[in-house]
């Protein structure tokens, strides 16, 4: 039986100064897409190719390659795989999955509402692939190869940020934060791990200790030396947070950071998108 779950999940690495996108999943065509912002995931009955327990898992979004068969568990093979990065109960393993028979009849469905309403499917057909091109089937092998590559260069904070978009990408929020804080530690101005880290915990209910992150981001927005039209985005994204956190508090909680140069006093009630950009561009100068 599926069961539904909310999840939010949040291309080669990037010249000097500039930052790689979130994962993204790549499809059929070779383009690399942004899975949805808010997607349906699936728990999944699996077997653990480590011990061979069996138990029920959140697996968050299914991955189907082009050469996936549904004829039988044998014929879909390895083409298949998940974004979440569930471990076994039982040993801790995540990197060797099996479907069951009910898991696998519950995949055939997945793969045909997929077909049937696409907008609202929880099986994508395409790959997950990291920042350096490294293709895996299970959010734990992903969070395992981040894990080495940062074992080899420990003092790199872009590969602590991929870590933490792995791990919410993965469904575990609080590794994510932690992955990004270790990023922002190594670099005070680290705008991605800045407004990831403060994102997630205002979307999370928890503004009071989410706001600082994304304030700081905001600052850090004109001494960072990432390209201009990454820093827009990362204030523009910090920003709406940010006004969502105020919207949700009833104004009590401080929309942008003290000492920024922006007219004041401001009308935050009344703010449009026009108010946005211009703020936005105000920060970044």
């Amino acid at each position: 039986m599926v069961k539904k779950i909310k999840r939010r999940v949040g291309g080669g690495r990037p010249a000097a100064g500039e930052q790689a996108p979130p994962p993204r999943f790549h499809g059929l065509s070779g383009q690399a897409v942004p899975p949805p912002a808010d997607v349906e995931g699936a728990r999944l009955e699996l077997t653990c190719g480590a011990c061979g327990d069996v138990g029920e898992y959140a697996v968050g979004t299914l991955m189907l390659t082009r050469e996936a068969s549904f004829r039988s568990i044998r014929h879909l093979g390895d083409h298949w795989g998940f974004t979440g990065d569930a471990r076994c109960r039982k040993c801790g393993a995540g990197d060797a999955w099996r479907l069951t028979d009910r898991s696998f009849a519950d995949l055939v469905e997945l793969a045909l509402q997929a077909t049937l309403a696409p907008s609202r499917a929880r099986v994508k057909y395409g790959e997950m692939r990291l920042f350096d091109g490294t293709v895996t089937r299970f959010g734990a092998q992903a969070v395992a190869h981040l894990e080495a590559l940062i074992a080899a260069k420990p003092d790199d904070p872009f590969l602590r940020d991929r870590l933490g978009n792995a791990y919410r990408v993965g469904g575990r929020p609080e590794l994510a934060i932690a992955a990004w804080k270790a990023a922002i530690a190594l670099d005070p101005g680290h705008m991605p791990s800045l407004y990831s880290v403060g994102d997630l915990l205002v979307d999370a209910g928890r503004p009071d200790e989410g706001l600082p992150y994304l304030h700081r981001c905001m600052l850090a927005a004109r001494t960072s030396p990432l390209p201009h039209g990454t820093k827009r985005e990362l204030v523009l994204g910090a920003l709406d947070a940010s006004m969502a956190a105020f919207r949700k508090s009833g104004g009590r909680t401080r929309l942008l950071p003290a000492g920024a140069a922006v007219p004041e006093p401001l009308d935050v009630a009344s703010l449009g998108l026009r108010d946005r950009d211009r703020l936005a561009d105000l920060l970044l100068k």
